[in-house]
C-alpha cells in the first residue's frame, strides 16, 4: 500500500521481514507488525506531514524503527570558510551529493549534503549520538525506497558505492550519465537529483537519482549505460557502420549478422538484421534467442517454439526466482559436473534420491524450516514443468505458499510426465491427460 500523503525518498538498512505484515508508508519506509525487524533510515522529505512531526516540506531526518525522525533539520549544507548554512531545495532539480556515515567507535551517525562540484563540508547537517548495534545485525539488507503519494514521479539511481571498514573514493562526475531530459527542465515541475554516500563503520554508498514528474515512457541515457535496455535502430546503424559488408560476420536463411562495438564500454556485440516483412524469419529469430535463454533457464519451452508469452510462461520464469534464491546459484553452471550443470535437473535428481535438501544454499545456515524449504523447491520444479498446462497459476502458487492448498502426494510422478503434443496454454485442458490442471490436483487430495 502507498499512503496518498507521500512524497519522500528513504535510504535504509534492515533485516528481511520473515513474519507479520508490511505496507509502504508516506516516506517509502516499510511499517512492520513484527517488532523483531530492525530498520535504520535516512529520509529526504519534500512533503510536510504534521502527524509524523515533520518540521517542514524540505527536510532531512534520521529514522530508527519508526516513521518519526529522531532528529531532523531543514535541507542545507555548511560552508567551510564561515560555517554559515546554505539552503538546498530537494525539489530544485539541482545535482546534490549526500553522505551517510556511521562511526562505530564514536557511536555517531552523520548526514551531510552538498551540491555537486562543492567539496564535502566538514560540518554535517545531522549528527546523532546513538549506539546502533541493537539495530544493525550481522546480516543486513541495505536498500532504497520511496513514495510519491499524490504526485506522479520516477526515481533513477545512477551510481552508488558500498564499502565496509573504510571510505570509498569519490565519484567521477564526468563519467555520470546525462540527466534525463535536462534540456526540458522548464517543463518539469518536480525533479530531484541526488548523490548519496552511506557509511556505517566505514560502510559507504554512493547514489545519484532523479525524481521526475512524468507519465511518458522515455528511452534515456541511464537505461543504455546502467541496466537492461533496448537499442534504437539508429544506434545499431552507427555501431555497425551502417551495416557495411566490411562488418559482416555471416548470414543465414533469415538474416545477416554484423559486428559492432558499444560506444561506452567498447564491448563487441553481434547484431542480427532481419527483414521487417519476414514473419517467418522473425519467428525463427525469436525461437533462436528464446532457445539461448532457455539454456540459461529463463524462458519456457513453448515460448521458444511460438515466440508468444503467456501467464504460464511467466510462471515458468517465477521458478527461476524460487530455485535460484533457495539454491544460491544460477540456472546453469557450465563449469559444474554433468549432474549439477542444469539447476532444475539437479534438484529433481536429488529429490528422486530422497535428498532434496542437498541443494540448499549453505549460506542459509541452520535458520530455516525444512518443510518450508521443501515446499519452495518442489513448487519451483512444478512451475518449471515442460507442459505449460501442468504449471500452477499465480493464485495457486500463493495458496501453496500460504498452506491454503497442498501439493499432490504424487507430485514426483507428475513432474516426470512428458508432453506428447503441444499442450494448450490453459488450465482448462491438457494433451497429456483427460484431467484439467485443477482436476488433477483435486484428484490427488488437494
Amino acid at each position: 500500500e502507498t499512503n496518498p500523503n507521500g512524497g519522500e525518498l528513504s535510504f535504509s538498512g534492515g533485516n528481511l521481514c520473515t513474519s507479520g505484515s508490511a505496507n509502504l508508508n508516506k516516506n517509502g519506509l516499510v511499517t512492520l507488525t513484527n517488532s523483531k525487524n530492525h530498520i535504520v533510515a535516512v529520509e529526504l522529505d519534500a512533503k510536510f506531514d504534521e502527524h509524523l512531526g515533520d518540521i517542514n516540506d524540505n527536510h532531512v531526518g534520521i529514522d530508527i524503527n519508526s516513521l518519526e525522525s529522531e532528529i531532523a533539520a531543514p535541507s542545507a549544507y555548511f560552508k567551510d570558510d564561515d560555517g554559515t548554512p546554505r539552503n538546498l531545495s530537494l525539489s530544485s532539480g539541482d545535482l546534490m551529493q549526500v553522505w551517510i556515515e556511521y562511526d562505530n567507535k564514536q557511536k555517531q551517525l552523520s548526514v551531510t549534503l552538498h551540491p555537486i562540484g562543492v567539496p564535502k563540508p566538514k560540518i554535517p547537517l545531522l549528527s546523532l549520538q546513538k549506539d546502533l548495534s541493537p539495530y544493525l545485525l550481522e546480516s543486513m539488507y541495505v536498500g532504497f525506497s520511496s513514495s510519491t503519494g499524490e504526485l506522479t514521479a520516477s526515481h533513477y539511481i545512477f551510481d552508488w558505492k558500498f564499502k565496509m571498514d573504510g571510505m570509498v573514493s569519490d565519484i567521477n562526475h564526468s563519467r555520470l550519465p546525462k540527466i534525463p531530459s535536462a534540456d526540458q527542465r522548464e517543463n518539469q515541475s518536480l525533479k530531484r537529483i541526488l548523490v548519496i554516500r552511506l557509511s556505517v563503520s566505514g560502510v559507504t554508498i554512493l547514489i545519484l537519482f532523479i525524481n521526475r514528474k512524468t507519465l511518458m515512457e522515455v528511452l534515456e541515457d541511464w537505461e543504455v549505460q546502467f541496466g537492461p535496455h533496448r537499442f534504437a535502430y539508429k544506434d545499431l546503424h552507427i555501431v555497425t557502420r551502417g551495416f557495411k559488408d566490411s562488418e559482416l560476420l555471416g548470414k543465414g536463411g533469415f538474416g545477416k549478422v554484423y559486428k559492432g562495438a558499444l560506444p561506452v564500454s567498447n564491448m563487441e556485440i553481434a547484431v542480427k538484421k532481419v527483414s521487417h516483412d519476414s514473419r517467418q524469419g522473425m519467428r525463427e529469430f525469436i525461437a533462436e534467442i528464446a532457445t539461448i535463454g532457455r539454456t540459461l533457464g529463463y524462458i519456457s519451452p513453448e515460448l521458444s517454439r511460438t515466440g508468444k508469452a503467456s501467464k504460464r510462461s511467466d510462471v515458468f520464469a517465477l521458478r527461476v526466482v524460487m530455485l535460484e534464491i533457495t539454491c544460491g546459484r544460477k540456472p546453469i553452471l557450465s563449469q559444474a559436473s554433468q549432474s549439477k550443470m542444469i539447476l532444475t535437473e539437479w534438484v529433481l535428481e536429488c529429490w528422486e534420491k530422497g535428498d532434496i535438501m542437498q541443494v540448499l544454499d549453505h549460506k542459509i545456515g541452520q535458520e530455516y524450516i525444512e518443510e518450508q524449504v521443501e515446499l519452495v523447491l518442489k513448487l519451483g520444479l512444478l512451475c518449471s514443468h515442460s507442459v505449460a498446462a501442468m504449471r500452477p497459476s499465480m493464485s495457486s502458487v500463493i495458496q501453496f505458499l500460504d498452506n491454503v492448498s497442498q501439493l499432490p502426494h504424487n507430485l514426483l510422478d507428475i513432474m516426470k510426465a512428458q508432453e506428447t503434443e503441444e499442450a494448450p496454454d490453459s488450465p482448462a485442458s491438457s494433451s497429456i491427460a483427460p484431467l484439467t490442471f485443477t482436476e488433477l490436483f483435486v484428484s490427488y487430495g488437494r
